[in-house]
């Protein structure tokens, strides 16, 4: 396993290896309509605070990750079936020109989930288990394809992130990588709404 800072914080926040602090997934109203690795991360993750603070001491960076059930009392059933996106169905313009859960879902070409909040914004995370963040500047990156990757580049700024400005426009911040996060290839480089 490779030894980032992360893990130290996130042991001092309560997490350890194993972690599941919710055994009764099938009791929450929209656990059907959530993919598995949301709900895993949400249980393994869930009621975490981690911070990062300067060599001043003052806070740097703060996420709060709900429990599951604090999740899905804001995710409930009806934001589920109202605010998804669904690959083969035509792009609602209207919906996205307000929502940024279904515009970057759009972008994406694949549903991204409130995950938790941070100093700078929200952090997202997709059906793969992508972390996202849109920050304050309303600029979206894609910060890791996992959880634990994604959270060292949050708190402790190790490791790339993406620029994601649209089909037509990606950035990379930190070094270049190969990976690259899913982007709807059906699209065809076009932002639907033409405002990037």
């Amino acid at each position: 396993m490779e030894l980032l800072k992360i893990h130290d914080d996130l042991r001092n926040a309560g997490w350890y290896e194993g972690r599941n602090i919710c055994t009764h997934f099938s009791e929450l109203p929209a656990t059907s309509l959530l993919p598995r690795e949301v709900m895993k991360i949400l249980s393994e993750f869930g009621g975490l605070t981690l911070e990062s603070f300067g060599k001043d001491g003052k806070l740097i960076q703060k996420i709060e990750i709900p429990t599951p059930e604090e999740f899905y009392s804001y995710y409930d059933e009806k934001r589920c079936l109202t605010e998804n996106y669904f690959p083969g169905h035509p792009v609602d313009l209207k919906k996205g020109s307000v929502d940024n859960v279904y515009y970057y879902s759009v972008l994406l070409g694949v549903q991204i989930y409130p995950l938790a909040h941070s100093a700078e914004g929200q952090i997202y995370i997709d059906e793969h288990g992508n972390l996202y963040e849109l920050n304050f500047l309303n600029d979206f990156y894609w910060v890791g394809n996992d959880i634990i990757h994604g959270l060292e580049r949050l708190i402790h700024g190790n490791g790339p992130a993406l620029l994601l400005g649209g089909q037509t426009k990606t950035e990379w911040i930190g070094p270049h990588q190969d990976f690259m996060p899913p982007l709807n290839e059906a699209l065809n480089g076009i932002d639907p709404w033409g405002s990037i």
